[in-house]
């Protein structure tokens, strides 16, 4: 996951770079993630884990030393993870997903993907330049 920044406080986007989560969540995908503190069984949540960033889906809750801690699972995976998430590992549970869209914020966070979004609109300068110079010449 790419984490980008948070928008109307109680929500993050984040761009999806792994497939634990297909056919659900595919590679590219931008996920809107609600930081919440309702989590249930199935609800797809965001949680740090080893200084990464992973989104899977919850299988099961358990209460141990007075600590609701989370099971979870990619749906790609055959098996649950091998560890479990305390509720402050949670970044928040994913409300919507948006298909192919992390490739285009991924893109435009690149060196490349930033000179030619800048160049579009330099491009229609420089053109209303040329247009209003040759008209006034003539």
């Amino acid at each position: 996951m790419i984490l980008t920044r948070p928008f109307l406080s109680n929500y993050k986007l984040l761009s999806v770079v792994s497939g634990s989560m297909s056919p659900t969540i595919k590679v590219g995908d931008m996920i809107i993630i609600s930081t919440t503190t309702d989590y249930k069984r199935y609800d797809i949540i965001t949680f740090t884990n080893a200084d990464n960033i992973i989104t899977h889906r919850i299988m099961e809750i358990k209460l141990e030393d007075n600590e609701r801690k989370f099971i979870t699972k990619g749906d790609a995976n055959k098996t649950i993870d091998e560890y479990s998430i305390k509720n402050t590992q949670v970044l928040g549970k994913v409300i919507f997903t948006i298909p192919q869209l992390g490739y285009i914020i991924k893109f435009t966070r690149s060196t490349t993907g930033l000179i030619f979004i800048l160049s579009i609109p330099l491009s229609v300068f420089l053109s209303y330049l040329v247009k209003t110079y040759l008209l006034n010449k003539t």
